[in-house]
């Protein structure tokens, strides 16, 4: 009898146990499905997040490498939209047409054509390069525009969600007193939802057309001196030149769009740091071509003119290259007036320098005011001149009261004096500081 007691309470036990471990793993392949949960959630919200890294990546890049040549980028972009949208059976945008690419690939021809062949033709040459500087213009704002509802898709999401975030940590107060009050707290969510939206929106493409700009006005730089420049074929060497950044630009982009991230930071902070000296260059190829093309020195009258519009050479102490202005002599001395960016205060630079010492130069494009050296066919080159003053340089020198002597620039004949004429070109250094000072 006491067999069969102590045979049935371990059977109990037994029974127990067995009972307790099943739990015990019940429990434990809970733990584990939840966790094997949680990381497949934890692995799904890495590849979203990279996945929206890698778009953001690619439309940034796409946004640079359209910036430093829209033409090209467009039609590049452009064709290959157009095959995707055609083979998926989707709607062709206006910019992905063939009715667009097809003008536009041939605009690119006739600019081969120009830098090539044109050469032996210089009038005609000239004329295409000045309307190239447009072209320029005209692609970028098309670029641009064609871009940034893209680039809005990609970023508005991420933006809105941290900047929904920072809200209701600055303020809380008003969230918590909103989440106790439903109709509250509905309609204060949507109206929320909306502003941030709009912010968003507003502060994407704010930085987008300024880092588009940065980049487009140093990439610009290449069809101003191809315009200005006397030396042949210098436009299809830096046409060459800037083709060769873009194809391997574009081959990192493609091998990983992290890649391409990081090359278009670089450009942008290589573009942001020539940013002064390209917008200056800009405005000088911009005010040459507008002279040209109407022919300005035809209706000019210098008697009726107060002051001579010029460009600082060189940077005239304090003054960075291509600053513009207005020369006016004053008790014989010559004296440049000229708003840093057009905004900022006046400022003005009085050339001690004897005015008997200076004279004026015909030159290919525009006269300039150059201070000869005792070598022969040497000089120190101060101002250039608006194209408007060609054929009226006696009448400028008499003007600024210089002597009516005029010289020639006409050719650079020497290796050196086309040295000279590239170093002036990218020149920043600061010079005649014995011969100018700044007046208050």
């Amino acid at each position: 009898m006491k067999k069969e007691i102590n045979i049935s309470r371990n059977s109990k036990i037994a029974f127990l146990l067995i009972l307790f471990i099943l739990m015990c793993s019940n429990s434990c392949a809970n733990d584990v499905a939840t966790n094997l949960d949680t990381v497949k959630e934890k692995a799904n919200t890495i590849d979203v997040l990279v996945d929206r890294g890698s778009m953001i990546s690619t439309e940034i890049s796409t946004m640079v490498g359209l910036a430093i040549n829209p033409l090209l980028g467009m039609v590049v972009v452009g064709a290959f939209e157009n095959y995707k949208a055609t083979i998926n059976s989707e709607p062709i945008q206006w910019y992905n047409s063939l009715w667009f690419l097809i003008p536009a690939f041939l605009m690119l021809v006739i600019i081969i054509m120009k830098d090539t062949i044109c050469e032996a033709f210089p009038p005609l040459k000239q004329f295409l390069d000045g309307l190239e500087l447009v072209e320029h213009k005209v692609f970028a704002i098309l670029a641009f525009s064609s871009r940034v509802p893209f680039i809005v898709d990609v970023l508005n999401e991420p933006l809105s969600k941290s900047l929904s975030s920072m809200i209701k940590t600055i303020n809380p107060v008003s969230s918590a007193f909103a989440a106790t009050q439903e109709s509250i707290a509905v309609s204060l969510n949507a109206g929320m939802v909306d502003i941030v939206k709009i912010i968003a929106i507003i502060a994407i493409v704010s930085t987008c057309a300024v880092i588009f700009f940065i980049v487009w006005l140093s990439s610009g730089t290449v069809e101003t001196l191809t315009f200005i420049s006397p030396i042949p074929f210098t436009g299809l060497f830096l046409k060459l030149l800037r083709l060769f950044l873009l194809v391997n630009f574009t081959i990192l982009t493609l091998i990983s769009p992290f890649l391409g991230l990081i090359a278009s930071l670089i450009i942008i902070y290589i573009s942001y740091k020539i940013a002064g000296w390209s917008f200056r260059l800009s405005v000088f190829g911009i005010i040459l071509f507008y002279d040209v093309v109407t022919f300005k020195w035809t209706r000019v009258d210098i008697d009726s003119e107060e002051h001579i519009y010029a460009f600082s050479s060189k940077g005239i102490e304090e003054v960075k290259n291509r600053s513009y202005g207005k020369l006016i002599c004053e008790k014989g001395t010559l004296i440049f007036n000229y708003k840093p960016f057009f905004i900022f205060p006046k400022r003005s630079i009085a050339l001690h320098e004897g005015i008997e010492n200076i004279r004026i130069a015909k030159g290919l494009l525009h006269p300039s005011i150059i201070k000869p050296k005792d070598e022969e066919n040497s000089y120190s080159l101060w101002f250039h001149l608006r194209p408007m003053y060609r054929n009226h340089e006696v009448d400028v020198a008499e003007k600024i009261g210089l002597l009516s002597e005029v010289h020639q620039l006409w050719a650079l004949s020497k290796i050196k004096d086309i040295w000279k004429w590239i170093r002036d070109q990218f020149s920043e250094d600061r010079f005649m500081k014995s011969s100018s000072s700044q007046l208050q």
